[in-house]
């Protein structure tokens, strides 16, 4: 059992924006950072997949990327979700093919949308 002190309570990770796939066999997550790392510019979030059948877990994001908003496609073959990496101001979409394992950078934004007043 671990001693809970306020290090301890401020270490916690949270869970949170659960989606299942819809055909069921997949289960998706953030875990977020209490706070952000020393010199970073915010808290990290990761994306983790669970293979129901099987209760495989993996994260599909980088260690240097935060990832979050994770959506499945409408045949649970592609989960779609924003994230950047640390040095970049703007968030950007990607796909992350389960078949394939593999991580796509849908979008290239480089600046903000101005706001017209």
């Amino acid at each position: 059992m671990h001693k809970i002190d306020p290090l301890y309570i401020l270490s916690i990770k949270s869970i949170g924006d659960v989606q299942l796939s819809p055909d069921g066999n997949f289960m998706c997550y953030t875990v977020a950072e209490p706070f952000k790392q020393k010199g970073a510019q915010r808290s990290i979030s990761s994306i983790w997949i669970t293979q129901m059948q099987d209760m495989i877990t993996y994260c599909i994001t980088p260690s240097t990327m935060t990832g979050f908003l994770p959506r499945w496609s409408k045949d649970g073959s592609k989960l779609a979700f924003l994230g950047y990496f640390n040095q970049e101001a703007i968030p950007q979409l990607y796909i992350f093919d389960i078949s394939s394992q593999k991580l796509f950078k849908v979008t290239n934004i480089i600046s903000e949308i101005l706001q017209v007043e």
